[in-house]
């Protein structure tokens, strides 16, 4: 009889402990399929974030090349613009060298007429042709 009952205490024992491995095993499952189902939102979210990434850097580099081209642009206008400063610069300086150079020559010739004019009032009457009229010397 004491073998019956240590049996049956034995067996009692295997079935709870059968029975709380069972659950174990239960609630093992609902927290592999809880993790599952985690991991699962994971990787739709790893994947948005990294469609999401791609995006943002195409915008980040769509925008580093306006940028780059509207600073060139920026920089062209600025060259052009003192191209254009110095092109003036340098025809203001060559009509105020060109007009000087054509009042000294009015003045060399101003000069001339008159030193020939003096010449000539000194010389016996000749007729001589200065700038389209013709001028006689007289002789004092």
């Amino acid at each position: 009889m004491k073998m019956t009952w240590f049996m049956k205490e034995v067996e009692k024992q295997l079935k709870e402990r059968c029975e709380t491995l069972e659950k174990k095993i239960i609630s093992l499952r609902k927290a592999k399929d809880i993790v599952e189902d985690n991991l699962y939102d994971l990787k739709c979210d790893h994947e948005k974030m990294q469609r999401l990434h791609k995006i943002q850097e195409e915008e980040i580099a769509h925008k580093i090349k306006m940028r780059d081209e509207q600073v060139n642009m920026e920089k062209d206008k600025g060259i052009a613009e003192a191209a254009v400063t110095a092109d003036r610069r340098v025809t203001e300086v060559k009509d105020e060298y060109q007009n000087k150079l054509i009042a000294q020559l009015e003045k060399r010739g101003d000069e001339l007429k008159d030193m020939y004019k003096e010449i000539l009032t000194r010389l016996p009457e000749v007729n001589v042709e200065i700038g389209g009229s013709t001028v006689r010397s007289k002789k004092k």
